[in-house]
């Protein structure tokens, strides 16, 4: 039976963190950080930390009780368990659609009653996609942001250049093409 409530806890508690975590997403964080992924992982942080609270207490009032079946090590399972769920679908969905060419040609489509041609798509996104959503600039100020480049004045010109963190992770993205066999036109 213990093993039972345990299971049962188990699952009422992720899919409660769950919800907590994605209503989270309504909060307005961005003078912490306007980088959709990050914001979404300092979320998924507060959250934890929230419910780990939470959990002590109903720990606490399940002793007083005299009801015991939740461990100290079955709090940290949960909260480990919710942050990896939640973590893996911040990266896999969210995140996605947030950046994704692939979401926002779909997105184009759908919103098309008779479809687009081939050159249509490709000058709605141009238009759209890199000058009015201003996406590439949101992505060079990103990486700004995470330090992967930096401005430099070279030849009384301003310019980008890879900072040592850059090259780290250009290093990173180059082990992982080729461990998963990517053949990424990206990556020369």
């Amino acid at each position: 039976m213990k093993k039972f409530k345990l299971l049962f806890f188990y699952c009422i508690y992720i899919l409660f963190f769950s919800f907590v975590y994605m209503l989270s997403f309504r909060l307005d964080i961005s003078s912490i950080t306007n980088i959709f992924t990050y914001k979404g992982v300092t979320l998924l942080i507060m959250v934890a930390i929230l419910l780990l609270l939470l959990l002590i207490v109903i720990r606490y009032i399940l002793i007083k009780k005299n009801i015991i079946f939740l461990e100290i090590k079955d709090i940290f399972i949960t909260i480990l368990i919710s942050i990896l769920i939640n973590a893996f679908i911040l990266i896999l969905i969210p995140t996605t659609i947030e950046r994704s060419i692939s979401v926002y040609m779909i997105n184009r489509l759908n919103n098309s009653e008779n479809g687009l041609s081939k050159s249509e798509i490709e000058q709605t996104f141009i238009d759209e996609y890199v000058y009015e959503f201003d996406a590439f600039n949101k992505r060079l100020n990103e990486q700004v942001i995470t330090g992967n480049i930096t401005k430099k004045v070279i030849d009384s010109e301003e310019k980008y250049v890879l900072t040592n963190k850059g090259k780290f992770t250009y290093k990173l993205f180059r082990i992982f093409n080729e461990l998963y066999n990517i053949k990424s036109i990206l990556l020369n």
